[in-house]
């Protein structure tokens, strides 16, 4: 499925969106390290950024899906962790425009358990927010955020008539 006008009949009930951290960071690391390696004269200099490209590898882009189980995201290179929002616990999806700073920065922010209110952001603009069943609200910074909150409203108008688990 593909497009921002959401799920119609005999559409596959499932989508995936990514979201990455500004393409140049990795460039400008790779250029202080060059830099600290000139500077030191020696290859040690190089290890701090070696160690932040490492990290960008590992959590620098998400990959957000959405299907009848609910909405997960995937992190960089890694196999786990692995956030879950199980579709029970999801009332309503909806496309939002996030500012990073409003929720209190870039990374996983906040707690839904202490805060009532966590996000994945790893830059401003389209994103995926989530009203849950205890209260609490969770966002995640995804392309084409609207078509995921599309499909995701969806599987709950479905499981909401049927009663039943979406198929």
């Amino acid at each position: 499925m593909t497009g921002a006008a959401g799920p119609t009949a005999g559409d596959p009930a499932a989508w995936t969106g990514r979201a990455q951290l500004t393409w140049w960071l990795p460039l400008v690391l790779v250029a202080i390290g060059g830099v600290l390696v000139i500077a030191a004269r020696s290859p040690v200099g190089a290890i701090p950024v070696a160690l932040l490209l490492l990290l960008y590898l590992a959590l620098g882009w998400i990959r957000v899906s959405v299907d009848a189980q609910g909405l997960r995201i995937r992190y960089g290179l890694l196999p786990r962790p692995v956030t879950s929002v199980p579709l029970d616990d999801i009332r309503r999806a909806e496309r939002v425009d996030l500012a990073p700073l409003e929720w209190g920065g870039w990374g996983y922010r906040g707690s839904r358990k202490v805060f009532s209110r966590a996000a994945v952001v790893l830059r401003g603009g389209d994103a995926i927010k989530l009203q849950l069943a205890d209260g609490s609200e969770f966002a995640v910074t995804v392309d084409d955020a609207a078509t995921g909150a599309a499909v995701l409203a969806d599987l709950l108008a479905r499981k909401q008539i049927s009663g039943l688990p979406p198929v």
